[in-house]
């Protein structure tokens, strides 16, 4: 119809995009109108590990493109770095720490996800 277009968006990450739409050399752009789902945090593999800190994967959706950036946390302690496996898993670093059952966050493009345990 004239009043609406459907389109592919490819993956992506983050909130607020612009949407810019041509047609016969006529341009137009909606400010803000355009959003990625938050992150969501599924799993975690291995779920236990040593207090000196070390690698797991976590799993779910939304995780974004090759070049997003991510930080997060398991409880209070924050990742030190972290790898995109794809756009459902990340590898992360977990520095030192101690206790159970903490919750897992993770913040891709200023939009965040948390799985509990």
């Amino acid at each position: 119809s004239h009043t609406a277009i459907r389109v592919f968006v490819n993956e992506g990450e983050g909130l607020n995009h612009d949407v810019s739409v041509t047609v016969a050399s006529q341009a137009g752009t909606g400010s803000n109108l355009f959003r990625y789902n938050n992150p969501i945090v599924s799993a975690i593999n291995p779920t236990t590990h040593v207090t000196t800190g070390g690698t797991i994967t976590i799993t779910g959706n939304n995780f974004g493109a090759s070049t997003a950036s991510y930080t997060g946390k398991i409880g209070s302690t924050s990742f030190s770095s972290a790898t995109r496996l794809s756009h459902t898993a990340i590898r992360v670093f977990v520095n030192e720490g101690e206790g159970l059952n903490h919750d897992v966050s993770v913040t891709v493009a200023s939009q965040a996800g948390t799985g509990s345990n």
